[in-house]
């Protein structure tokens, strides 16, 4: 998040200078600043943020998967004996923290949405049928229970909290000079980079510090890069919420802006896209392309579809090898120049500890901590194997993915609704192959389950997008 503040002041000896505030901070510290600035305006906000410190209550991605999922489960099977849970988790927290308590509806009214409300999404902004939404809600109504009996909170409730404690203290409207600058007021510009890696209720935080005043906002991402858990994105939201908060807007359902009379300045102009990469050649490129390819033709309206990215440069095609194990951790070895992407924080964990070799070992890191990074060299490590372990299941559902042709019209329009985690796999792959400029390098390790590996190779050599490598 950048951020930036100019006025003009008179000087010491009387005449106009331009004065310019200016900071750049990540996301978690952007939030510590705006709850700092509300502690230090506004006694009756302490004790909203009094929890806020104790991460040991935050619920994150892991801590919903290891310690809550289970326990869900159980709760779910207690009540109703013969309802089975047929979505994956990262399925189920996504939509809690996108739509649930962290869309546009929950911020307007300060809470979680209804089932009435959920059901009534559109199916291009959440793409679950109705007995998958039923399911879904029952399944928040279990996890809120348990945050309320435990004392834990979420990214969510910590975003909420922030705007509801944005209000003047007689809680008619926001004071913008909590959020101030250097300068004081709100700021002139924000600019915020990986934008879809935040909720809605997020997003309204940026509108806040910039005083409701869309046209001051400069806001960047790659919807087909949303692979932060939890989060599903679409621009058309961003447009949604500023003509919401805007006098075009409903303002009934929202006291919080009833009276901000800088709404009537927020606009959103169209995305503008960015059709030439300056980052890869044209062999990464044609690889990202084909897998958007199958984003597109099996989950319609989880990226906006867009002409094919342009390289300046035509550069080598990727390397594919599926490997034993001992070969694998060779190969990594000798290409200790090359960054190597895994699926997750326990594989990196895990394929450090397998390198032997203090001096041989390559660089690890996940991809979603590799995102918004580059890197002239990168090897996909074991990604399959990895996301999708021994689930014959979901290999099945790959390798027929990758075996269909990519035209959406032939394509079973309910595939989404039947396996809906694997637009977040097709997602995550997209986001490896991108962070790479020159040379691109597939590695799996041969197993009796990894057949979407195997299958991912060839669909590669047909399309002569790569050399596998023996």
């Amino acid at each position: 998040v950048n951020l930036v503040q100019r006025t003009n002041e008179r000087n010491s000896a009387g005449s106009v200078q331009d004065l310019k505030y200016m900071k750049c901070i990540v996301f978690e510290d952007f939030l510590l600043d705006m709850e700092e600035a509300i502690l230090t305006s506004s006694k009756s906000a302490k004790a909203l943020f009094a929890f806020t410190r104790e991460d040991q209550r935050r619920v994150t991605w892991k801590r919903f998967q290891e310690v809550l999922w289970p326990r869900m489960k159980v709760e779910r099977q207690k009540r109703s004996s013969k309802l089975q849970i047929t979505l994956e988790p990262l399925v189920v927290y996504t939509q809690i923290r996108t739509h649930i308590k962290g869309s546009l509806e929950a911020v307007c009214a300060m809470k979680p949405i209804e089932l009435e409300d959920y059901l009534e999404f559109a199916t291009k902004r959440c793409r679950l049928t109705k007995e998958q939404r039923i399911e879904t809600y029952e399944l928040y109504r279990i996890y809120a229970a348990f945050l309320e009996e435990e004392g834990r909170w979420d990214d969510n409730d910590r975003a909420l909290d922030i705007i509801e404690a944005a209000k003047w203290d007689d809680g008619t409207r926001i004071n913008w000079n909590r959020f101030g600058g250097g300068m004081g007021g709100a700021w002139d510009r924000v600019y915020v980079d990986e934008i879809q890696d935040n909720t809605q209720a997020e997003i309204a935080l940026f509108m806040l510090v910039g005083g409701l005043r869309g046209n001051n906002l400069m806001l960047a991402g790659d919807m087909a890069q949303s692979v932060v858990e939890g989060i599903e994105f679409r621009f058309e939201e961003v447009r949604t919420l500023l003509h919401t908060f805007s006098a075009g807007g409903s303002m009934d359902k929202s006291e919080l802006l009833a009276r901000s009379s800088i709404g009537r300045e927020m606009s959103a102009r169209k995305p503008s896209l960015l059709k030439v990469n300056y980052r890869s050649h044209a062999g990464v490129l044609d690889v990202a392309s084909k897998v958007l390819e199958v984003l597109f033709s099996h989950f319609p309206g989880a990226a906006k579809t867009l002409p094919k990215d342009k390289g300046l440069l035509r550069g080598p095609r990727p390397l594919f090898y599926h490997v034993s194990q001992d070969t694998a951790l060779s190969i990594l070895a000798s290409n200790q120049s090359y960054v190597t992407l895994v699926v997750d924080a326990d594989r990196e964990a895990e394929l450090t500890r397998m390198q032997p070799d203090e001096n041989d070992k390559s660089t690890v890191l996940t991809i979603r901590d590799a995102k918004g990074l580059e890197f002239p060299n990168v090897i996909i490590y074991n990604f399959f194997s990895h996301l999708l372990g021994a689930n014959r299941e979901q290999h099945k559902s790959w390798v027929g993915m990758l075996s269909r042709s990519t035209d959406a019209h032939a394509v079973d329009p309910q595939f989404q609704y039947q396996h809906p985690e694997l637009e977040g796999h097709i997602k995550l792959l997209y986001t490896a192959i991108t962070r790479c400029c020159s040379q691109l390098v597939f590695v799996e390790v041969k197993s009796n389950a990894n057949n979407a590996g195997e299958r991912f190779f060839r669909f590669l050599v047909e399309g002569e997008l790569g050399h596998k490598q023996t």
